[in-house]
């Protein structure tokens, strides 16, 4: 009954979270505009109210990382949450349930003496209500999270730039709600223009329109000066008190740090993303170009540009990251690593037949094989993996990308070889020298198996029975084919031998050694 930290059912609550948030940011500004309540604004904020409730109930059931582990353990979990977010929660929802329990109309029927108490102590309770905001550092977490789980590059770069823009609105919508309030609080009983920017605005729109201006257009007005602070840009609404006046000044040193420093990442990333682009569209310039100056057909010229569109121009030399490029997994626990090797490789391993039963007979052997033996390779189109006639000392395994085997020396007898081929399989069990060659016609990533540091692992593992079978059987089959045409056996494998068939026939075997 404990929540994983990636679940599904986790990451819907989270965005159901960062949106219940959103909404919180939104609101709880504009309580300085002493907007009347209606009914859609009271059920939102009771919806709300209750998702923060829940919320409390269900944090006590979530699983967290910790030191590179999930820790799903009940206890720990819940001792975890009492410890740190549990008592601001409690406060912040309890605040929250009090404004509607005083806000309620029941109040209306009270005395006029004990209604101002009670107005009073919901302003106090409202003014608490600004503790809502606390929960912006919990939520920031879970969007960080969310964050971590964006692998495309363009995707998260774009990802950022709105989450800047978003960031100035927000600023921008506190600054004017603020703005208002000082401006509102100025105002003396007799509304004179002189005492603040909004008794003012009030004259001047009285005057000109014949009735005062509205929430919204006060609103509208003072985002519009806040917008104005971060850029040169100027407007009517100026400061007409010392406390507008100082207000002015903070936010003006404050726009000046943060809409410089804004500016400059917004800038950074669209440059990024123009950069990564800028190679797409050389291309495409390219192959219009070719398309004419060759006077192609126009049937043809379609059918390449629709080809290229689907295929999104994708024409670089790509090159996957591999665990050792990556200074930070150095770092990482042995148990981590081997658990990130695991998943890396098994998946790949387990298509033959014969990992397949190690795996499950022996998982011991098989962690160490994917922890100890394996390693990853790229592949740029048109380098050779190896040429006839030199020491094989690993086992290859085609992940992505396209390979074309040469036997022998020949230029003619070739053969594309599928993902998932086990290349060179034979290094496991003889000694080996490669028939023929192979070369990469794309970018390839391959996975590759030391024979060396397999033969340590195996030395010590309770299925090494079953490898030694698998191993003379595999050997007589070699002998077999190089028997019938010595051009049968080649690097991709052993012709005209069923290898579910001889594993089948090893485990056989052991279990008979075995008993």
């Amino acid at each position: 009954f404990i929540s994983k930290p990636s679940s599904a059912k986790r990451i819907v609550w989270d965005m159901l979270s960062i949106s219940v948030m959103t909404y919180d940011l939104v609101t709880i500004p504009l309580q300085l505009l002493d907007i009347p309540d209606s009914p859609p604004i009271y059920v939102v904020s009771l919806v709300a109210t209750i998702f923060w409730s829940l919320d409390i109930l269900l944090s006590f059931f979530s699983g967290y990382h910790a030191g590179g582990l999930i820790e799903m353990r009940p206890k720990q979990v819940a001792l975890r949450y009492a410890r740190t977010w549990f008592p601001i929660d409690i406060v912040v929802v309890a605040v929250d349930w009090a404004v509607f329990i005083v806000d309620s109309n029941a109040m209306e029927s009270l005395g006029m003496i004990r209604l101002n108490k009670t107005l009073r102590m919901v302003r106090l309770l409202r003014v608490l209500r600004m503790l809502r905001l606390l929960r912006m550092l919990k939520v920031m977490s879970v969007v960080a999270e969310l964050h971590d789980m964006i692998h495309s590059e363009v995707v998260l770069t774009s990802v950022n730039i709105v989450s800047f823009i978003l960031s100035i609105l927000l600023l921008s919508h506190y600054i004017a709600c603020s703005w208002y309030g000082i401006g509102h609080s100025q105002v003396s009983p007799d509304g004179d223009p002189r005492d603040s920017w909004v008794a003012r605005l009030q004259l001047t729109t009285s005057m000109e329109l014949g009735s005062p201006p509205s929430v919204a257009y006060y609103y509208a007005t003072a985002l519009h000066w806040s917008l104005t602070q971060f850029t040169p840009a100027s407007m009517e609404v100026v400061p007409c008190n010392t406390v507008e006046r100082l207000f002015t000044i903070g936010v003006i040193v404050v726009s000046v740090i943060l809409f410089s420093s804004v500016l400059s990442s917004i800038t950074t990333a669209m440059i990024n993303l123009r950069r990564r682009s800028a190679d797409k569209r050389r291309q495409i310039s390219f192959v219009r170009r070719y398309i004419t100056d060759k006077h192609i057909t126009l049937a043809l010229g379609n059918r390449i540009v629709g080809f290229l569109r689907t295929h999104n121009y994708n024409v670089s030399q790509h090159q996957s990251l591999q665990e050792e490029q990556i200074l930070a997994f150095k770092i990482l626990p042995d148990s981590l690593r081997t658990q990130l090797r695991c998943e890396i490789y098994m998946p790949v391993l387990i298509s033959h037949p014969l990992f397949h039963t190690i795996n499950r007979t022996d998982d011991a052997a098989m962690v160490a094989i994917c922890a100890n033996t394996m390693s990853e390779r790229d592949l740029p189109m048109g380098h050779e993996l190896f040429a006839a006639g030199m020491r094989a000392t690993h086992m290859h395994i085609l992940v992505s990308g396209a390979l074309t085997y040469f036997q022998g020396g020949s230029m003619k007898m070739h053969e594309e070889v599928e993902i998932g081929t086990f290349i060179s399989e034979a290094v496991l069990w003889v000694v080996w020298e490669s028939r023929g060659r192979l070369v990469a016609t794309s970018s390839c990533d391959l996975v590759a198996a030391s024979a060396e540091a397999f033969h340590k692992v195996m030395a010590s593992a309770s299925s090494r029975p079953l490898c030694r079978f698998y191993a003379l059987r595999y050997r007589v089959a070699a002998l077999d084919t190089e028997a019938q045409d010595f051009d049968m056996l080649t690097d991709i494998g052993v012709v005209d031998h069923d290898m579910t068939e001889m594993v089948k026939a090893a485990y056989a075997q052991w279990s008979e050694v075995s008993d």
